[in-house]
């Protein structure tokens, strides 16, 4: 059990969760969990349609509209050098994996910390562990070349649902 030192100011729920995370990090199942892709997998694996996460082949799923859109920005493409709102909605999946191949990512810190997204390898891998249907976090686009958005949406155990979005740069 997960006992905090007492100068750590933790929310219950936080603790409760955490000890939550424990518990999965150790099962052999979870080896690819979407939240935990950077502990298990690093920074150089990056998630494919084909590769297991939580045990799963990942169902490709097409964007549709809002399930994983770049606000302020023309559908498939981005402003070079500009940071923009990235923005997931699964009405039926409350755990993120959200990667890019070009730019970075970081979070948005007028949102309450368990909103915002663990980010790693350099900004280029956000994983959203607390439940929640609905994400944000800001990207800050590259100069040039064609970036791949890649979100893995899932509900603890169940299917993982694979999106992408190809995005060029506008002129």
């Amino acid at each position: 059990k997960f006992i905090a030192h007492p100068s750590q100011n933790f929310p219950k729920s936080t603790m409760m969760r955490f000890g939550s995370l424990l518990l999965l990090l150790s099962l052999p199942g979870a080896v690819s969990h979407a939240g935990f892709w950077f502990f298990r997998m690093g920074c150089n694996s990056v998630p494919t349609p084909t590769k297991n996460v939580m045990g799963n082949e990942p169902n490709l799923m097409t964007v549709r509209s809002n399930e994983l859109s770049i606000q302020g920005t023309r559908k498939g493409f981005y402003k070079p050098g500009e940071t923009l709102d990235i923005r997931l909605l699964t009405e039926n999946y409350d755990e993120h994996l959200l990667h890019i191949t070009g730019g970075f990512m970081q979070n948005d810190e007028t949102l309450i910390e368990d909103d915002q997204a663990s980010v790693k390898c350099d900004g280029k891998l956000a994983a959203f562990g607390i439940p929640n249907t609905k994400r944000r976090i800001y990207w800050t686009a590259p100069l040039s070349g064609d970036v791949n958005v890649t979100m893995l949406a899932a509900d603890a155990y169940g299917p993982v649902d694979f999106y992408q979005l190809t995005l060029k740069p506008s002129s």
